[in-house]
């Protein structure tokens, strides 16, 4: 090999290392250290499948870019690697504008969805109004029937106290 093409694939080598993802500088350093994806998962408190996610440098799931940078910063602390490093080989992707344009179309398509309308139908209501008027009227005869009670009650406990008093005054009348 001649100096030149030493040169070159010097320069190659470099370009490919600054060229390489988060997802794969933290891979790499998870397998250096012998650790398994459910085992950063535990220390982040996320699911494994956020974490392969990460080292695939699939983003796509992530609510906003702030959070991909705090779940990159912590699995670069958990496998001792520089946050700066990893944040920086993020900021190399230029997912920033991507990131915004996608999620701006999510907002706009979100507008214009259909809001589903709750309808009653006429059964329901009509149904709701019998039950209304059958509970009324019950209502209406339990009361007619206690009132019956109470004035035959009365009505029962005056004749009988007549008729005591009948007696009473029979059994005065009549000599013993």
């Amino acid at each position: 090999m001649t100096e030149e093409n030493i040169k070159i694939n010097v320069v190659s080598h470099n370009i490919n290392e600054d060229k390489r993802t988060p997802g794969t500088l933290l891979r790499e350093a998870r397998q250096a250290k012998n650790l398994q994806q459910d085992e950063i998962a535990k220390q982040m408190h996320l699911s494994v499948q956020w974490i392969k996610n990460l080292e695939k440098d699939d983003y796509s799931q992530a609510p906003a870019i702030i959070y991909i940078r705090g779940y990159l910063r912590s699995y670069a602390r958990c496998v001792g690697l520089a946050p700066e490093e990893v944040i920086a080989a993020f900021d190399n992707l230029a997912l920033n504008e991507t990131f915004k344009q996608t999620r701006t179309l999510e907002k706009k398509s979100m507008e214009y969805k259909a809001i589903p309308v709750i309808v009653r139908s006429t059964r329901m209501i009509t149904n709701r109004k019998v039950i209304f008027w059958v509970t009324f009227l019950a209502l209406a005869v339990l009361v007619a029937l206690v009132d019956i009670w109470w004035h035959g009650k009365k009505h029962f406990e005056e004749q009988n106290h007549q008729q005591i008093l009948a007696t009473a005054r029979l059994n005065q009348d009549v000599p013993a």
